[in-house]
């Protein structure tokens, strides 16, 4: 069988610039804001595989070189253009280039051995070595020099300031300057191979000063100026430890230089180390919710966005086969659905018929669904559609025995928008009718999050190339059925729900949390009346709700939410739920968390975001030891 490329994780650090830029999609430069220099910070958070570091290695030189060389051929030149909406690049120019600093390894073991003072002090003595060795490699490769012979071609001229009196040494050449923070990083090196020894000279900064150095000098090559600004990008600075982060904010986030500093992480809703720093957003820097910009993005942003990058993976087995979505039925009108649904429809009537029955007002509805020449599929969903409004009726307080005839337009009236897709979920659901199919519900069920996308997309292609090699010749396209992908995703939800106690350490909490959630969504989306059309998908958490969270993790073990806490952040951070955050409805403000759309299949829930329930912290807490209370059969929420 030919390799299925959407199976293959690689790197996004590893795979030439070529090949990358080659594949980049730059739909997501879109959620950046597009005046992307007008603050001096800008954070991007997102779940694992919200596709962080492929956002900021386009920045880096090797990426913008291929951009740049390849603006007039396809697909670098959608990729040039986005750059040049948001000033990276000018036509055969950088203006910008970003110095990626990754945040996985060295730091974390400065500390422990060491007191506070002198811990913080070697931090930024490294992270200040590490940004100028990155910073004149990036040059070079900007500028097509060899690293790091062709630093003697570059000369620095540095601008005067108030605040020059940083350890980085102004009167170097780059190639000294090189020499200067390969020994200060040699020293920090050493001081964490010499556990308990207090001999070694060790590098001690007192600030981030590299960042400062950045925004004084200017680099001269041959004779001309470099115009390209530099932005130091900090990646996986959720690996750091708390106090290095913490540090790292406090320090940068608001400072007033003049080179760009940006932060990537994972997202941690109820973490009290949001409360970083007295910076003031969108003055002193920006901040991106990758998976929330996506949602609130304009309508099929994110849709083109991953079926560019899965068409871009098709490409690459050379298989024949070209877009990804066109291979996905959209449809359930296959003759088996069809039949089946045909035969159930005189009983569908029929329960409508005896919920309206003793009153007259539903007559006219109930002749026209009756009437009716639709196909199975959507007479059935026109009678369930009916028999929520009688429900919702029959429910009002005033008596209706003296009214008159409801008419079709009374019947549109009372729709709403969300009644069709709820009747078209409890048609499904009672009558195992496929749900969860085509290339748009697909895309739904990633939860904004690219690798999600691309792990849907592997178990589909498995699909589509197995009907590519067994179908016969002049069978007509490759087109994978609604239930085939049905059946395929709802497999593949569950065992992704069975794998969460061994995900993280909170693995089993998480799990029982998103049971009862799920349990407790499908028990109200498939009340008669459907109250919350479509239905509900996620529960909310108070403004109180959240600042008691917040607390217990600021508190620890010894506050009784501290596990819920850990438990929510934790969920959050591996994209378990979709956070909505400052809602508001009823004149309060709500945090939303919404099950990761994935559950929807498990749970036989509908793709939308839907309706929410208020659950209780005590409650939340229940679920999440296995306690799932009831009352009159119903699970309890408060």
């Amino acid at each position: 069988m030919a390799r299925n490329a959407f199976a293959i994780r690689t790197s996004e650090t590893s795979s030439p610039d070529e090949i990358f830029s080659r594949y980049f999609a730059p739909e997501v430069l879109s959620i950046l804001p597009q005046d992307l220099f007008a603050t001096s910070a800008l954070v991007l958070r997102s779940a694992p595989g919200g596709g962080k570091t492929s956002l900021l290695r386009i920045f880096t030189p090797g990426p913008l070189i291929q951009v740049i060389r390849n603006r007039h051929l396809s697909p670098h030149d959608e990729i040039h253009r986005s750059l040049a909406q948001l000033g990276v690049v000018d036509e055969a120019t950088a203006l910008a280039f970003g110095i990626l600093v990754p945040c996985a390894s060295g730091y974390a073991e400065i500390g422990p051995q060491l007191e506070e003072r002198t811990s913080r002090a070697l931090f930024r003595a490294l992270v200040n070595a590490r940004i100028i060795l990155r910073s004149l490699r990036a040059l070079c490769t900007l500028h097509d020099l060899d690293y790091p012979n062709g630093l003697g071609t570059i000369t620095c001229e540095y601008a005067a300031s108030l605040f020059d009196e940083g350890p980085i040494p102004r009167n170097a050449d780059l190639g000294a300057l090189r020499a200067w923070a390969e020994d200060v990083e040699s020293r920090c090196f050493a001081q964490l191979d010499a556990v308990g020894n207090t001999s070694v000279d060790l590098p001690l900064h007192m600030q981030f000063d590299a960042v400062l150095w950045l925004s004084q000098v200017s680099f001269v090559i041959h004779g001309r100026t470099v115009a390209a600004k530099p932005i130091v990008m900090f990646d996986d600075v959720h690996r750091l430890r708390p106090w290095q982060r913490t540090l790292l904010y406090s320090e940068l986030l608001d400072h007033r230089q003049g080179a760009s500093v940006w932060f990537a992480e994972r997202t941690y809703v109820i973490n009290p180390s949001e409360l970083l720093t007295g910076a003031i957003p969108r003055r002193d820097y920006e901040e991106v919710r990758m998976e929330q910009a996506w949602s609130t993005a304009k309508s099929k942003q994110y849709l083109n966005f991953v079926t560019s990058i899965a068409n871009r993976r098709m490409a690459q087995m050379r298989t024949d086969l070209e877009s990804f979505g066109d291979y996905l039925s959209n449809t359930v009108t296959d003759y088996a659905t069809q039949d089946k649904i045909a035969k159930a429809l005189p009983e569908m009537e029929q329960r409508v018929r005896d919920l309206a029955s003793g009153s007259g007002l539903f007559d006219e509805w109930i002749s026209s669904a009756a009437s009716s020449t639709a196909e199975p599929f959507e007479k059935a969903i026109e009678w369930t559609r009916i028999g929520i409004l009688i429900t919702r009726e029959k429910q009002k307080v005033q008596a209706s025995l003296d009214l008159a005839p409801l008419s079709d337009d009374d019947l549109e009236a009372r729709t709403g928008s969300g009644v069709p897709a709820a009747a078209e979920r409890f048609v499904c659901h009672r009558h195992d009718v496929p749900y969860f199919y085509g290339i748009e519900r697909v895309v739904r069920l990633s939860s904004y999050n690219v690798e999600e996308f691309l792990q849907i997309c592997a178990v589909l292609y498995d699909h589509i190339y197995a009907q590519k090699i067994t179908r016969s010749r002049g069978s007509g396209p490759v087109s994978v059925s609604a239930k085939i992908q049905n059946d395929a995703l709802t497999k593949l939800a569950e065992k992704r729900f069975k794998e969460l106690p061994r995900l993280f350490a909170l693995g089993p909490q998480a799990q029982r949390l998103i049971e009862s959630i799920g349990l407790m969504c499908r028990e109200k989306t498939y009340e008669p009346n459907a109250p919350y059309a479509p239905g509900v998908t996620g529960i909310a958490l108070s403004t109180q709700d959240r600042e008691a969270l917040v607390q217990a993790g600021r508190d620890g073990p010894g506050n009784p939410y501290f596990e819920l806490a850990s438990t929510i952040s934790s969920c959050v951070a591996q994209n378990l739920f979709e956070v909505r955050d400052n809602h508001k409805q009823d004149n309060k403000t709500w945090v939303v968390l919404y099950l990761n759309r994935l559950f929807c299949a498990q749970f036989d829930l509908v793709y939308h975001v839907g309706g929410w329930q208020r659950v209780s912290l005590r409650r939340l807490q229940d679920w999440s030891r296995g306690v799932v209370p009831r009352a009159n059969e119903k699970i309890t929420l408060v």
